[in-house]
């Protein structure tokens, strides 16, 4: 096994703590959160298959200051990437070594279940956050924990959005969540 494969697959170990941190503590605190992105398709098919980068995690924007704290109080720090200035919500979690563990974006329910996130006026968003639904979220159960994750074709769209607006195809993760549901990517 190469150097590299070894310290991604720690990687995904420290980003799988983190991640069971995460909905452990929610489900103490009540908050309401989703995890996106590649853990989210992983965990609908019960498990990690591959090496992870980071988390894309959501919570309720009401929540995001108590989340803020409460990643400091775990010794990470908390920062935002030239990506991020038109949503004043967000920010990354990393550590001293600015090693990034997550993206977070918190977000807004409406009534009728329709998930946003609060962007600066007169920006319009990433086309990828428009469809999504707090009706679709699922819980799965992992290594003994409840964990919210958005529905796996919802994240497969945003992947699609994506690409359809920076160009290109899916490859690598990216590619191997489509074929992990079973789907190949129609841009």
């Amino acid at each position: 096994m190469s150097q590299q494969k070894q310290v991604r697959d720690q990687w995904t170990q420290q980003l799988e703590a983190l991640l069971l941190d995460i909905a452990s503590t929610a489900q103490k605190a009540g908050k309401r959160y989703y995890i996106g992105g590649g853990f989210a398709v992983d965990l609908a098919f019960g498990g990690i298959s591959c090496p992870h980068e980071d988390i894309d995690f959501a919570p309720m924007e009401e929540d995001a200051e108590w989340w803020k704290d409460w990643f400091r109080s775990k010794g990470y720090r908390i920062s935002k990437d030239p990506d991020m200035n038109d949503y004043p919500y967000a920010f990354l979690v990393t550590n001293e070594k600015l090693e990034y563990f997550a993206d977070v974006y918190p977000v807004r329910v409406e009534k009728d279940g329709t998930i946003s996130v609060t962007h600066t006026p007169g920006y319009q968003g990433r086309p990828w956050w428009k469809g999504k639904s707090w009706n679709n979220v699922k819980q799965v159960g992992y290594k003994g924990q409840t964990i919210v994750v958005e529905n796996y074709p919802s994240v497969l769209q945003q992947k699609v959005e994506h690409y359809r607006w920076h160009g290109g195809m899916p490859e690598g993760k990216h590619l191997h969540d489509f074929r992990r549901a079973g789907r190949e990517p129609k841009i």
